[in-house]
This record gives structure tokens, C-alpha cells and sequence, in this order.
């Protein structure tokens, strides 16, 4: 099984959170439409929706206190990495009661292709995945970009194999961020949960687990929503999305 992981930035950090809610369901319509049935989906919040979603789909509140003072996305990196990082952990062991061989974290904004479930519930002794290529495209858009070293850029990026997320048991929802912080060092919180650039050169220089290139573009990267971290609005030009993209990815028919 494996067992897809998001986080919800703290509602003081965003510019509409009901915005953010919004954008979350309609990720959630992509992941949840895997054509193999054999995942959960686990989202770490600080406030769940008032509206539920599949019975795959677990919601974990967390009391952690903003991870800045700015009440807007653009909080500067470290806040994102301690706030990402620390909801990340708390979801990966909430996911060990589904007895994972496998983790994919995704930014909570983007859209992610129905194949992955199948493909790696089949390869399970590939171990671990990344993603060279996907796609960015702006919210809204009919055009799309193909972005090589995806890995690199977004955060919907990897395959990860639950033996190699190493996190104290006590690491829970209930845990203080205070605790948590002093618990892991910062390298872990920051680098390996908050952040995504460098989980291929952890994999190949520090683990024994193998990671492979995924032979096809796993996520769309979204831009243009008013809520990514990097302000960032990408472009409209590029190839139109086809009836087959637009399956794979739940890319809503009213855009």
C-alpha cells in the first residue's frame, strides 16, 4: 500500500483559508482517483474542513502555533520547512497503522497523476521513486509546461520508502512543536521533511534504498493560485492539455 501525505499551512499564514480549503479538495479529487484502490491519503491541518471527503482520506489536527508572524503565504523558508517538516512527521506515523511499504508527500495545491498507486504497489522492490520530469501549469490554464529535474522544483516530486522515514514513535498529534523541534535535529525537520531538493542525494549518498526515476510525469505542479509560498504565477503559453491529461490528473473540466 501506499499512503499519500499532505500538510495545511496554519490559517494565519495564508491569504484566504478558505481559499486554501478550496484548492485542497480539488487536489484531493486528483489524488483520490487513483485507478489502483490500494492507498489512504493522510492531511495534517491545524483546523480540518467542515466538509468530509472519501473514506480514504484521514484528516490529523495539530495544535501547532503559526511558524511566523506574517499572515500571508510568503513567510520566508524556514518557517514553511519547520511547519511542513513537523506536519510531515505526524503524518507518517498516523500512516503506519495502514502498514505502508511506501510514502508520497504532495503539496496540497497540485494534481497528481492516477497511475502512481498502480505503478508502485506493482514495483514495490524498486524501493524508492523521484520524479526527473511533470508538468507546471497556472490555475485555470489550458496550456501546460513540461519541466525537466521536477524533482528539484516542486514538492509533489518523490516515492518514499517507509523504512527510510525514521521518526520517534512519540512524534504524534498530539506532540507540542516545542517537543518536536528538540526532538529530531534540524536537518531531518528542515532538509529531509521540509523541503524536497535534496531527497535524491539523500537517497544515493546516506541510504542503502535504491531510488529510481519514475518513467512517467507524476504531478502537476500548480501556480496562480494566490496562496503558493513562492508568489509565483507561471505562464500561459505552452501545449494544450489534452482529454487524456485531463483524466489522469482530475484537471477540472471548468477551468
Amino acid at each position: 500500500m501506499i499512503v499519500f501525505v499532505t500538510s495545511v499551512r496554519h490559517p494565519h499564514n495564508c491569504n484566504d483559508y478558505d481559499r486554501v480549503l478550496t484548492l485542497l479538495r480539488q487536489t484531493l479529487h486528483s489524488v483520490c482517483a487513483q485507478e489502483d484502490s490500494n492507498f489512504r491519503v493522510v492531511v495534517v491541518c491545524n483546523r480540518r474542513p467542515v466538509w468530509d471527503f472519501s473514506d480514504r482520506v484521514d484528516f490529523v489536527e495539530v495544535n501547532f502555533p503559526p511558524p511566523s508572524s506574517v499572515a500571508r503565504p510568503n513567510t520566508g523558508m524556514e518557517a514553511i520547512q519547520i511547519d511542513r517538516g513537523s506536519k510531515y512527521m505526524v503524518g507518517v506515523n498516523f500512516a503506519r497503522r495502514f502498514s505502508p511499504h511506501s510514502i508520497m508527500f504532495f503539496d496540497a495545491d497540485d494534481l497528481i497523476s492516477n497511475r502512481i498507486a498502480g505503478f508502485v504497489n506493482r514495483d514495490i522492490e524498486k524501493s524508492a521513486w523521484y520524479f526527473p520530469r511533470g508538468y507546471k501549469m497556472r490555475q485555470g490554464s489550458s496550456s501546460y509546461h513540461v519541466v525537466d529535474l521536477f524533482y528539484r522544483h516542486c514538492g509533489s516530486s518523490a516515492v518514499q520508502r517507509i523504512e527510510a522515514l525514521d521518526i520517534p514513535e512519540f512524534i504524534d498529534e498530539k506532540i507540542s512543536l516545542t517537543k518536536l523541534v528538540a526532538s529530531v535535529s534540524s536537518y531531518k525537520l528542515r532538509v529531509l521533511f521540509g523541503t524536497h531538493a535534496m531527497i535524491k542525494r539523500h537517497y544515493e549518498k546516506h541510504t542503502s534504498i535504491s531510488i529510481s526515476p519514475l518513467p512517467f510525469p507524476g504531478s502537476i505542479w500548480l501556480l496562480g493560485t494566490g496562496e503558493n509560498h513562492s508568489g509565483r504565477k507561471g505562464s500561459v503559453e505552452g501545449d494544450l492539455i489534452s482529454a487524456e491529461m485531463r483524466t489522469e490528473f482530475s484537471i477540472p473540466e471548468d477551468w
